[in-house]
């Protein structure tokens, strides 16, 4: 009897180091949804993973319904690279035997960045100034100057609800 290796299907993309160790022990299809700039339709998702076999599949964008769980028994692990489980059908993964995984604080110093960068925009009032050169409406400087000044950083105190993955990269 040989062995035969899983079908895997992921729709995000992996490092390189992941995908070397996937391809040494499964067949590994990489298809990531920010190249193909589309989500997969959950019953075309459900056809190609009977057709082709596929037992695991990585999502980050795509949804997993019950119907993709009906329609593709096969379908035994489903890695969600995000942190929450929002876009898979938990109850339909349960009831097919299904194991659903996912990656909490995957991309936690990425959304803190961007909370920082966020808070600082509108404390100097980053976005209205902005808005008011675009639009062509810088006409004294004096009056730019006085709209836009904001507070300073030094002046403030933020507070951060919550201390999972982004909140204790964000302090």
């Amino acid at each position: 009897m040989t062995d035969v290796q899983p079908k895997v299907l992921s729709l995000v993309a992996l490092a390189d180091s992941a995908v070397g160790r996937l391809e040494a022990s499964a067949d590994l299809t990489i298809r990531p949804w920010t190249v193909t700039g589309a989500l997969a339709d959950p019953s075309e998702l459900a056809g190609e993973l009977v057709a082709v076999g596929h037992t695991a599949l990585f999502i980050e964008a795509d949804f997993v319904l019950r119907e993709t769980f009906e329609a593709a028994p096969g379908l035994r692990f489903v890695g969600v690279c995000r942190g929450d489980l929002g876009h898979v059908d938990l109850e339909a993964a349960t009831e097919s035997g299904a194991l659903v995984v996912h990656t909490p604080g995957r991309n936690a110093s990425a959304v803190a960045e961007v909370t920082v960068g966020l808070m600082l925009a509108l404390l100097r009032r980053i976005p209205a100034a902005a808005a008011y050169v675009a639009e062509g409406r810088w006409d004294d400087p004096v009056d730019a100057y006085t709209a836009f000044r904001g507070a300073e950083l030094g002046d403030q105190v933020v507070g951060v609800i919550g201390l999972g993955s982004i909140g204790r990269e964000t302090v």
